[in-house]
């Protein structure tokens, strides 16, 4: 298998299994309200976001492939900003996926006024930061597909560039929420592009 159509491959599961996640990814407002459900739903948790951090180096080796590909000097400075966005987009699996819940099931256990409210604002912060994080990989992401697409021609290339402008212009400014919703909304609009990009790899 050449290195294009395994870059292909690898950008189709990558996007496959960022869909998978945000598919089965527990809300918040379902982990602070579990109960005696909390053990499963916070393994699960784990597991899909465990699933998230093994998808990114696999999205960032079809990302290198399709930029030895496309062989321009935008394509590079895209496979910087992907790089970059896919190191904080880590962060944020790690926030929601193993120090958010670890502060919930602290909280559960505390048994005092004072111990109690430190957790819950801890929890608190957690998703502050996951937030943060989620909207530099939405941003980032986005501003490497629009350089990506400077490169190609039909559909797609207007499809990159006019999504991505408008995901780094609601996410950019907060005006998108980066929730469960919003944040697979926004996977979904830019998996549509790497999946085409990855099915074109595997074709040429």
């Amino acid at each position: 298998m050449t290195d294009g159509r395994s870059g292909g491959l690898a950008l189709i599961l990558g996007t496959a299994a960022l869909v998978v996640v945000m598919a089965l990814h527990p809300t918040g407002q379902q982990m602070a309200t579990a109960g005696s459900g909390f053990a499963a739903l916070a393994l699960l948790n784990v597991l899909v976001h465990s699933l998230a951090i093994l998808a990114l180096p696999v999205l960032f080796f079809g990302a290198l492939a399709w930029t030895r590909i496309a062989q321009t000097r935008l394509s590079t400075v895209a496979l910087v900003l992907y790089g970059f966005a896919l190191v904080v987009g880590m962060g944020a699996a790690l926030m929601s996926g193993f120090v958010a819940p670890d502060a919930l099931r602290q909280l559960a256990r505390a048994t005092t006024p004072q111990s109690q409210e430190l957790w819950r604002a801890l929890a608190r912060y957690s998703g502050v930061l996951n937030q943060a994080f989620a909207r530099v990989l939405v941003v980032g992401a986005a501003a490497a597909i629009v350089c990506w697409s400077v490169s190609i021609k039909g559909w797609l290339r207007w499809y990159g560039i006019v999504s991505s402008a408008a995901a780094i212009v609601l996410a950019g400014s907060g005006m998108l929420r980066l929730d469960v919703h919003g944040f697979g909304a926004v996977m979904i609009l830019q998996g549509i592009w790497f999946v085409v990009v990855g099915m074109r790899m595997r074709v040429a």
